[in-house]
């Protein structure tokens, strides 16, 4: 094999490989930006359980958002979070969903769906 053969084989390789590469968490740094928009407090803090706070007081972080009334739609969440509870109330449109132990990259992957407008932080009723 010439060398100009081989330097072409090897981009070619290169390239593929570049590809190839799985982007981490599914999202490009442009979905994750937008992503964490949509999340309307510091997800950094949370530790891969779930769990925010000092050591020995660490709690799990709740969380809220609304999601239009599809079953389709119910499932997705509940694949992403099965953690996931929703709230109907008559005449509305939407679930109320609250969640509790995410870590940041299902808050993401939750962030990133087009019909989620927001996440905020859930401190009860």
């Amino acid at each position: 094999m010439t060398p100009y053969l081989k330097t072409r084989y090897l981009l070619v390789c290169f390239f593929l490989l570049y590809c190839c590469t799985p982007v981490p968490n599914g999202l490009t740094d442009t979905e994750r930006a937008l992503a964490l928009k949509k999340i309307n407090f510091d997800t950094t803090e949370i530790d891969e359980n779930g769990l925010i706070g000092p050591p020995g007081g660490q709690v799990l972080i709740a969380y809220e958002f609304r999601i239009p009334v599809e079953r389709r739609k119910q499932k997705e969440i509940k694949r992403i979070d099965p953690s996931i509870r929703f709230h109907k109330r008559p005449g509305d449109d939407t679930y109320f969903c609250i969640g509790e132990g995410a870590t940041e990259n299902v808050l993401l992957k939750l962030a990133s769906l087009p019909y989620i407008i927001r996440i905020d932080r859930f401190f009860g009723e």
